[in-house]
């Protein structure tokens, strides 16, 4: 027993099943990680959808790109890529990489618009405070009045400047078409992957395997 245990054969007998388990250590590893990393793609992309939805019905209703709608939080696939060469045709590829790029895409036409919204609402809202600051001046211009008729006049002028804002505000908005014509074309360019072939191939990779 001592002779065998000393003998070439037993050490090469324990390498071989020390590299056995090294292996099979390794290969679970790396299908766990595969499938972590689709089950991530596949929670994007449906969140994606839904996003991209939202903003296809917000655009249409409404004919601006202004949405406070966020399509894609996290770029897996820009990351772990590399790890579905192997399990993916051409086509798939292809279509999962225009997905996620005309996303981000979308995002950032998303962001620039808002930028431009935002300016422009702060613009409203100086020349508003402009315009109270000017009927402020013109009722206490005239010395005539006592205090009590000064703020009446005072509270009319603002209430119809009120009135008259909230009947014209949507003239004074300023709607970049620039930012809503390239929304509605890369609207065009998005749909569903998570129904497509790609998808279902990314659900079974997503799938937990027994391993034995």
């Amino acid at each position: 027993m001592i002779e065998f245990i000393n003998s070439n054969f037993f050490t090469s007998l324990i390498t071989f099943i020390a590299g056995v388990v090294a292996f099979v250590v390794y290969f679970k590893q790396r299908n766990d990680k595969k499938r972590d990393v689709a089950n991530a793609l596949l929670s994007e992309i449906r969140s994606a959808e839904r996003a991209i939805e939202k903003v296809r019905d917000y655009v249409r209703d409404t004919d601006r790109s202004d949405a406070n709608i966020k399509v894609l939080d996290h770029n897996s696939w820009a990351e772990y890529k590399y790890m579905f060469s192997g399990d993916l045709d051409e086509d798939q590829w292809k279509e999962i990489s225009e997905f996620y790029s005309n996303a981000e895409l979308l995002d950032d036409i998303i962001r620039q618009s808002n930028a431009v919204f935002e300016d422009n609402a702060e613009k409203i809202r100086s020349n508003m405070q402009r315009v109270l600051a000017d009927l402020i001046e013109l009722s206490t211009v005239s010395n005539e009045d006592d205090d009590v008729v000064r703020v009446k006049l005072l509270n009319q002028r603002i209430d119809f400047f009120d009135r008259m804002y909230d009947l014209k505000k949507n003239d004074f908005t300023y709607t970049p078409v620039k930012y809503v014509n390239d929304t509605k074309r890369v609207l065009d360019d998005l749909h569903a992957v998570s129904i497509t072939s790609a998808g279902d191939r990314v659900k079974k990779l997503a799938v937990r395997k027994r391993f034995y």
